[in-house]
This record gives structure tokens, C-alpha cells and sequence, in this order.
């Protein structure tokens, strides 16, 4: 007991039932299962493209390869296995070796892969997945290997769609290298088209900004000739290590017919499919204590028709 007239404080952290940490999203910690790594969602039977998605392959190969192929990698018993070559369309739609050509010489090969075949395959199912391309050297006669990120595929639940963002998009002309920042990327008029889902984000926080244009005439008064407004929204990651941050800015950032859902179950504006336009910097928030940071960009609507002219 305190001395009378005097008060005794304590501070007292409260901590939910079972606390267990937050993991950091992770494109090489998928020993565990499916954890938070990237997201793919999918229905057993079809009810709504925003309820499954598609994930679109593509890897370039110079001049000194002769052909290169792709392999469908599922992560069991502890390792990556082959467990599919995608050369025909029963789990999507498949670009043989050279089906593009782009100015640098490089041939495209490429797999539009829909989730849904692979869920309700037998064979396949839930799991991670990561597609494997295999480039045949001309001169060396070796094999040059690229992977492309690593997936979780599970069944489509509204709980498991919650915190997450859904981006669709088409790939043309330059882009800059993910990888080096000497390279680019040359997709010339092939107008690919992607999606990518992204975990621990919200698309959101509507704003209206408006702006009326006046004329004014010689006795003072003022008379409005254009009233237009439009939609602003923020972006916010989850906490992201460097690879996908770049990814997402030199490539979803930097694309055509860029689209958005969102699936925060909480979130107070809603946006499926809604085309928008990014016109903020692209600022990771990193903190030397740990190689992942979340990000902010802001983004306004894509068509703006919110105009209206004094006729």
C-alpha cells in the first residue's frame, strides 16, 4: 500500500489468448505449408472470376538459347518436385518457346495458369507452387534455369481473401529489370496479361477532390463554366522484403489497364475491377531492424467522366 495521499502506477501490456508472432511474408519459408507467402485463390466450382485467379508465366531467352521448356513444381515431402510440363492447355493456356520475338532478339515463352484446373486436379490440389523454365544453350549445350515466385494455392474463403489486394494488368513495351538496373524488359505490343495477389494490403481510403473553373464578368459577378471531381484512393502493403517491392514497381506499376480489387472485409469502400492510374512515389518505409517495410502510394481513377461543362 502506497503512503496516503501518494498513488502507485503500473504499466500492463494485455495480450489476446495464445499469442503467436507475426510472421514476415517470405518467398523461400514455405517448409511450413501454406503460410503467408503469396496468396492464390481459387473455387472448386466457378461462381466469379474475382473468387479465382490466374497467373500469367512468361520468361525471356536470348539469342544463345535453341529452346527452352516449363515445369510445374509442387513443395512435398520437404523439397520442390516436378510434378507437370505445361505443354497444353489442361490447367490454362500455353505459349510454345518463340511465340513472341521481341526487338533484343529474346524469345518468349509463357503459360496463362489458371488456379482453378490446378485446385481441382487430383493430382494437384492445395499446396506451394513455382513454375521452372529450362534454357537449352546453343554453343555450352548446359540448361540455364529461372523460377518464378513461389505460391500458396488454396480454396477461396472470404476470410482467406481478407487483407488481401488483387492487381490485374497487360505487359507492353520497355520495363525496367527487376534485377539489374542496367537491363530492361521488352514486351513490345504482346500485351500479356497478369495478376498478382498481394497479402496484408488495403486499396482504399476514397477521396473526392473537386475543382470548379469560373469565368468573371466586368460587373463582378462570377459564373462557373466547368465543374469536375475526382476519386483518390491510398494503397497500402504489407510488410514486403526488397524483391517484391521492386516488383511491384517496375512491373504493376509501371503497366497498362491497370485494375484493383479489394477483399478487406472491413474496408468501408469497395472496388472490384476498378481501373486506376498511379500518381504517387513508390516509398517502402524500411527500418534497419528487419528487410521487410510496408509501403503508401496513392492512386487516382482511371476514367475520369466526373465533368461537367456549362453549355
Amino acid at each position: 500500500m502506497p503512503p496516503f495521499g501518494q498513488s502507485s502506477k503500473k504499466t500492463f501490456t494485455l495480450l489476446r489468448d495464445n499469442p503467436t508472432q507475426e510472421s514476415a511474408l517470405s518467398f523461400s519459408d514455405i517448409a511450413k505449408g501454406c503460410c503467408l507467402t503469396l496468396p492464390v485463390l481459387a473455387e472448386e466450382t466457378v461462381t466469379s472470376q474475382y473468387y479465382n485467379d490466374v497467373y500469367g508465366f512468361i520468361f525471356f531467352w536470348g539469342t544463345g538459347f535453341s529452346t527452352a521448356d516449363l515445369k510445374l513444381e509442387k513443395y512435398k515431402n520437404g523439397s520442390w518436385q516436378e510434378v507437370e510440363s505445361l505443354i497444353i492447355d489442361t490447367w490454362g493456356t500455353h505459349y510454345d518457346f518463340g511465340f513472341f520475338e521481341n526487338r533484343l532478339g529474346e524469345k518468349a515463352i509463357a503459360y496463362q495458369l489458371e488456379w482453378q484446373k490446378v485446385l481441382v486436379d487430383t493430382d494437384l490440389g492445395e499446396g506451394n507452387y513455382r513454375v521452372k523454365s529450362s534454357g537449352t544453350q546453343i554453343i555450352a549445350s548446359g540448361t540455364v534455369t529461372q523460377y518464378s515466385f513461389e505460391f500458396c494455392l488454396q480454396k477461396y474463403t472470404e476470410y482467406r481473401a481478407d487483407e488481401t489486394v488483387r492487381f490485374d494488368y497487360n505487359l507492353n513495351g520497355l520495363l525496367g529489370s527487376q534485377t539489374d538496373d542496367r537491363l530492361r524488359r521488352d514486351f513490345g505490343n504482346l500485351n500479356f496479361a497478369c495478376q498478382f495477389r498481394l497479402p496484408g494490403a488495403m486499396f482504399g481510403f476514397d477521396k473526392y477532390p473537386s475543382e470548379r473553373k469560373y469565368v468573371r464578368y466586368q460587373n463582378g459577378k462570377q459564373v462557373w463554366i466547368q465543374d469536375s471531381s475526382k476519386e483518390e484512393y491510398i494503397f497500402k502493403t504489407g510488410k514486403y522484403d526488397q524483391p517484391l517491392h521492386k516488383f511491384i514497381k517496375n512491373e504493376i506499376l509501371q503497366s497498362d489497364d491497370l485494375r484493383v480489387t479489394d477483399y478487406n472485409i472491413l474496408n468501408p469502400t469497395r472496388h472490384q475491377g476498378h481501373y486506376v492510374i498511379a500518381t504517387g512515389n513508390y516509398e517502402p518505409k524500411w527500418d534497419p531492424q528487419t528487410i521487410y517495410a510496408p509501403a503508401e502510394i496513392t492512386f487516382e481513377q482511371g476514367y475520369q467522366n466526373n465533368i461537367r461543362k456549362r453549355s
